[in-house]
């Protein structure tokens, strides 16, 4: 799978310098974050670290899977026809990261090929040095309260990246079961991939297992994994105890990583298909290892005569001018979903852009309070073309929408910037025939430019502009005569 970053919210190549500056930086930031959240320099971590603590990005944990009780006697014996009630008391569904998308086949095709890139790690445990015990022991008491005393048999962690390329699967596109039999070979290799790198871990001697009975505890009862006190008399006893109290024949557990995919009927022709990745590693199964799988990420990719296509956001508001970005790639459970080439992949540590709105200019003038302030005419003048453009451009998408659902909502937006333009039209009006308007606008913007000489801005946004032109009429009409009524 490829690491790289798909971030399809990069700036545009067209906006200033600074912001891009700015984009590179951030993005930089967010991807040293990312990789300090997600433990991804692969140094060793001596105690007391753990990933549990640590590691919070792309986490499947192991559960705690609760005993089957036997059913009750009156349970036995019920109505077998009558449907039992569930108890959610005591359990927890596996943890998961999936991918839902939609996909477009060929008419007739029964199945949707997929190739699937997995990466994720394990976190196993070697011996922790005598010097690091008794770093972990003394603890801020200082070289002086190094005193000998029982001590569990500590481990340093190490990270396991396990990477599982090209596994391909065949998902059923008509009526079949949620994990069918043509993912059994790719679960195979992923199985595979998660024993080779445990068994490659437990092959080496400095591998931490756990120790025969230890001393008693409070209750009387032999603990285990402790050393004894006199393993911390010295480095040559430390290990001469662990050689002898090491449980070499203690099986380690590997983590049970399942795949699984299902698509389920569209209206249309096309499919929602679900790629999840599950643990469904019991706690239970070892109480000396940690059966967790950090930072996993994975890849979808379709075959050929498949193709990936977008769907729409439900949450969306219904605009027609959001359309576009109204549609996703596809959906994430535990992460989102972002684009990977022709496919998706997960990301689980998403990023948003907030993007500013810049006004275009459209052949307008710029603004500016000096050059308003001295003859506001020409500026004026470039609004008003402007607008008229606009309305025809507005005019001929109205036409084109006349068959699409959103044909009335862009009628209404249409009718509203056309009165718009005729209330800016006549705000110009007014100007031209009141001298003392027309003064008083003059002056209003000979003020804004004095106030703000030598600050970075000298002009108004084009929307302020429009709106004060368009409010003129009513300046006008509070200081005429009104018809029958002497002027005040």
């Amino acid at each position: 799978m490829n690491d790289a970053r798909n971030n399809p919210l990069a700036p545009h190549p067209d906006s200033a310098a600074d912001n891009q500056r700015e984009t590179a930086l951030i993005d930089h930031l967010t991807q040293v974050l990312a990789d300090r959240l997600a433990d991804r320099s692969g140094a060793p971590h001596k105690p007391p670290w753990t990933p549990r603590d640590h590691v919070v990005v792309g986490v499947l944990p192991a559960v705690a899977v609760p005993p089957q009780q036997p059913p009750a006697p009156d349970e036995a014996t019920a109505d077998p026809g009558r449907r039992p009630v569930e108890s959610l008391r005591g359990t927890q569904a596996p943890p998961v990261l999936a991918l839902d998308f939609r996909v477009r086949t060929a008419p007739g095709r029964r199945t949707a090929q997929l190739a699937v890139h997995c990466r994720f790690a394990l976190y196993l445990e070697d011996i922790a040095s005598y010097a690091e015990h008794m770093e972990y022991l003394r603890g801020d008491e200082g070289p002086s309260g190094a005193q000998a005393r029982p001590g569990e048999l500590l481990g340093v962690w190490r990270r396991h990246d396990v990477h599982v390329p090209d596994l391909v699967i065949e998902v059923p596109l008509g009526e079949g079961d949620l994990d069918p039999p043509a993912l059994s070979e790719a679960q195979q290799v992923l199985d595979r991939a998660v024993h080779r790198a445990v068994d490659a871990h437990f092959a080496r001697p400095e591998a931490r297992r756990p120790l025969t009975a230890g001393p008693q505890g409070r209750q009387g009862r032999r603990r285990r994994n402790v050393l004894p006190a006199e393993a911390m008399a010295d480095e040559e006893a430390f290990h001469h105890h662990v050689a002898a109290l090491l449980d070499r024949d203690a099986a380690p557990c590997a983590p049970q990583l399942v795949l699984s995919a299902h698509a389920q009927a569209l209206d249309g022709g096309d499919h929602l298909i679900r790629v999840s990745l599950h643990n469904q590693s019991d706690t239970a199964q070892s109480d000396w290892q940690d059966l967790s799988v950090y930072d996993c990420r994975f890849a979808v990719l379709p075959g050929d005569g498949i193709s990936i296509v977008p769907q729409r956001f439900h949450l969306a508001p219904r605009d027609y001018r959001l359309e576009e970005l109204a549609e996703v790639i596809g959906r994430g459970t535990g992460c989102a979903a972002v684009p990977h080439g022709v496919g998706l992949r997960t990301e689980t540590l998403p990023v948003h852009v907030q993007r500013t709105v810049v006004p275009r200019q459209a052949g307008v003038r710029h603004p500016r309070w000096r050059e308003l302030a001295d003859d506001p005419a020409p500026i004026l003048d470039s609004v008003e073309v402007a607008m008229a453009r606009y309305a025809r451009e507005f005019a001929t998408a109205c036409r084109a929408a006349e068959q699409l659902p959103h044909h009335k909502a862009i009628e209404a937006d249409r009718a509203q910037f056309d009165d718009e333009a005729r209330r800016f039209g006549l705000g110009r009006e007014c100007l031209d025939l009141d001298p003392d308007l027309k003064r008083a606008f003059q002056l209003a913007n000979e003020v804004f430019a004095r106030v703000n000489d030598g600050r970075p801005y000298d002009s108004w946004r084009l929307f302020q502009l429009v709106y004060i032109v368009s409010h003129l009429p009513a300046l006008a009409v509070a200081r005429a005569p009104a018809a029958g009524r002497p002027a005040r």
